[in-house]
Parts: structure tokens; sequence; C-alpha cells
């Protein structure tokens, strides 16, 4: 397998993507030199600025980019012989060159530009390019829920260290969060990628998933620290006297509290770590972004592939808030949903009565809960 790396947002004719596959001069020319080998070819698509970083830690045997030449890619990169010879000019509008003013202003030519549904079969419609749109849709939510699942769990554990009595622990995890909170989650990613997993043939949606559970791990284990520490500990002695293992104590006592505690910061942080998938496109995967990118340098227009994407992005965030508000929902004890700002569900006997109770009372319920957990 000969795998070679492409821009396909850089548009045609060097490298497009039309009916889903890739197409352009670049294109054509990898596949005659794939074919002059005698190997199978698979493209990847990179940005201009990851191809030598990926031709130098292996993942691409090639580049059909036509880069630039210059004396410090030389010393990197064998170069082949020159394909094209680029001459610069500058462009203007006729109306904006020095004694040409008066005279586009006397004639008036017609206005440029397509109405607005025009543009959007343009985009979305010509050549099934929605296809690449909810391709990157599935990639991301595959990105972002590998990623909150390793960076829960992973989190955890990292909270666990934190916690720990073992003084080597506790500093190994606060190494780690420090490391990974001062970093750009960016430079993780492409570190992880172009460096740990050099010699690794893994798929990048897996490695993206890595990269940002990682980052994500490094918040949510503050976030638990913070949540088990806000609960008291004498809770979680009197559950030790009253018969239960610690570990009993602290599962059935403690973490429910923590965990109602740790919701709210909890689903930010999940909103946070999905919006960050968008910069996935600088290790080869198409997410929404991207996707968004291949179709701006095809059509030429940038506000229906910007629009739409930002509406995706928008929906989905409102997804996932909305989802966790119903676990935190389910997690939240009827009589303490009105005063953590959780709205009462009115399916069960206990919400019904907390909300048509007035304030007094509903102050008073909420107390005498309290009284009750801590006994």
């Amino acid at each position: 397998m000969l795998r070679l790396g492409i821009t396909a947002s850089k548009g045609l004719p060097w490298t497009g993507v039309r009916n889903g596959a890739f197409t352009g001069f670049e294109v054509e020319l990898a596949e005659r030199f794939a074919a002059s080998l005698g190997r199978p070819l698979e493209l990847v698509d990179l940005d201009v600025s990851g191809q030598i970083a990926a031709l130098a830690s292996g993942r691409i045997e090639a580049i059909a980019c036509l880069l630039v030449m210059t004396e410090e890619r030389r010393k990197r990169v064998a170069f082949s012989d020159e394909l094209i010879a680029f001459v610069a000019c500058v462009v203007t509008r006729q109306d904006r060159i020095a004694g040409s003013a008066p005279a586009a202003a006397a004639a008036p030519g017609p206005e440029a530009g397509l109405p607005l549904g025009e543009r959007i079969r343009a985009n979305l419609v010509d050549e099934g390019r929605y296809r690449l749109i909810l391709e990157g849709l599935f990639v991301t939510c595959v990105i972002s829920v590998l990623a909150t699942l390793f960076g829960t769990i992973f989190g955890g554990v990292v909270c666990a260290g934190r916690m720990s009595s073992r003084l080597l622990l506790r500093q190994v995890a606060a190494v780690y969060i420090w490391c990974l909170r001062g970093v750009p989650v960016l430079v993780v990613l492409m570190i992880i990628y172009y460096v740990v997993f050099a010699s690794f043939h893994v798929s990048p949606i897996l490695v993206a998933a890595v990269a940002f559970g990682l980052n994500a791990a490094a918040y949510i284990a503050e976030m638990l620290r913070s949540a088990i520490q806000s609960v008291d500990r004498g809770q979680l002695e009197a559950g030790v006297a009253g018969g239960f293992t610690r570990a009993q104590a602290f599962r059935l006592i403690v973490l429910p509290q923590a965990l109602r505690q740790v919701l709210p910061v909890y689903k930010g942080e999940v909103i946070s770590l999905f919006k960050m998938t968008s910069v996935v496109g600088y290790i080869a995967v198409q997410d929404i972004t991207k996707a968004g990118d291949i179709i701006r340098s095809r059509t030429f227009d940038a506000f229906i592939p910007l629009l739409v994407t930002a509406a995706i992005y928008l929906v989905l965030a409102w997804l996932i808030a909305w989802a966790l508000e119903r676990v935190e929902l389910r997690v939240t004890p009827p009589h303490q949903r009105q005063s953590t700002g959780v709205a009462p569900c009115l399916r069960c006997a206990g919400c019904r009565r907390a909300s048509g109770t007035s304030r007094s009372s509903r102050a008073l319920i909420a107390r005498s809960a309290r009284a009750r957990s801590f006994r």
C-alpha cells in the first residue's frame, strides 16, 4: 500500500472532492505514480502544514501537494522535478485602478452573486456534498463519545491518585494534571499522532479520542476531587461506624452526593470537549469542520458551509446539555430539586408535593432532609 498525502481543501484543479471521491491534477498524478510502482494507492487528506511532519514520522510515504521548494525543506524532503512554474500577479477590481473610478461609477455593471436557494443547492446538493457533512457528523460524534468515556474513566483514576495516601501517586497525578491543563489540546493531539503513535498504524479517529480523553481527564479529575472533598468527612466516618467498610461507605454515601455536585460543571466540560474536536482535521480526520472546508474550497462560498457547520455544533451542544440535565434530574432527590435549580419532573408524588408547597414549606423540607442525611 502506497500512502500519499494530499490536501483536499486546496480545491480544483489541484485537489478536490467530487461525488465523495478525491479528484484533481494531484490525484491523477498520484494514481499514475502508484500504477508505475505496481502498488495500491491510499490517499491521506492532511493540512498543508502537517504534510512534512507526517512524512518525517512515517505516516505517509510521499506528498502530492505541490509544495514550494525552499532550502530548509530540501534538507528534509527529496523533491521531484519541477512540475509547474508559477508567476505571481496582483488582481484587483477595475474601479480601484487609478484613473478608472469615474468611468466605473458612470457605467456600473451587473451585480454578482446567486440567490440564497441557488447557493444552498450549490453547497449542499450538487455532487452530493451533503454526504460530506453527514460523514463528518458521524466522525465527530464517534470521537466525542469515545473521548468522553475514556476521559471520564481515566479522570476517575487520576482523581484516585490525586487523593491517595501515597505521596508518589499524589505527585504523579498532580504533575499529569499540571501538564495537560497547561498544554493546548491541539499540541497534545499532534504530539500523540506524530510522535507517540508515529511508528504504529493506528486509526486517526482512535488517536483523536485518546488525545481529547487525556486532556479532559485532567479537568474531570479536579472536578471529582473538589466534589468529593465538599462532602462532610463525618458522613464517611459515620458510615464506617455503622458497619460499612470504607469502600462501601464511599460508594453508598459519599459518591452519590459528589456526583450531584459535579454534574453541572461536568456538563460544561463535555460540551467543551465536543467543540474542541473541530481541530481533528490537522491529523487527517474529516469531521464537520473539515467537511465544511472542503465544500468551501470547491464552491468558493464561505457563508453557507460555515453557517451549516455552526448550526450543527449548536444543535448538538444543546442536545448534550439536555441529556446531561436529564441525568442530573434523575440523580437529584425530589426534595432538593427546587433548591439546586433543577426543574421538577412532576411525575412522582414527591415532586408534585414539593412543587405545590409554599416557599417556606420547601425550605423546611430541605432542612429536614439535610438533618436526616447527617444522622
